[in-house]
């Protein structure tokens, strides 16, 4: 009898010792995603915000209640991690494997994709804007005159500011 509560007791012990390695990974990628939404935070606050989530009540206690929550949390934090780092082939490879863990983690992909979509359009609306930079200037008759020199447009203003006067 001694023997199974023994061998029960160990069981348990690498359990938590086991999920307590998760769960500093999973605080470690907090301290990440903290970190890059944040970069104008010093290391000591984006520390203080990394433990503050990974304390969260809800994760903390979950830890121990449930086999693969906190593997399939973290398998969902490096996808988004991932993503925000502009890795979107690494995203959706952990992503799938998060949906081996809990298939309820699909629910997390398209919140994701649609995060990196977002910052694929924005990234590709910047690009944009900077290949169509034409000077666009306003003549004396008030129309708009489109050159592809910044010295007409420099030309144009100081021939306005001479009529003013």
């Amino acid at each position: 009898m001694e023997y199974y509560i023994l061998l029960l007791y160990d069981r348990f012990k690498r359990r938590v010792r086991d999920k307590l390695k998760i769960k500093v990974i999973c605080s470690i990628i907090f301290y990440d995603i903290v970190a890059h939404l944040k970069p104008a935070f010093d290391d000591k606050k984006v520390t203080l915000y990394a433990v503050v989530l990974a304390l969260y009540p809800l994760h903390w206690f979950v830890t121990f209640l449930y086999y693969a929550d906190v593997a399939s949390v973290t398998a969902v934090l490096v996808m988004y991690l991932a993503c925000l780092k502009k890795n979107y082939w690494l995203s959706g490879l952990i992503g799938a494997i998060s949906v081996v863990f809990r298939q309820t983690n699909i629910i997390w992909m398209p919140f994701v994709a649609c995060t990196g979509f977002i910052d694929i359009a924005l990234t590709h609306k910047k690009e944009n804007a900077k290949a169509a930079d034409l000077d666009v200037s306003i003549s004396k008759t008030g129309k708009a005159n489109t050159s592809d020199s910044c010295t007409e447009g420099l030309k144009l203003i100081a021939d306005v500011q001479q009529s003013c006067n």
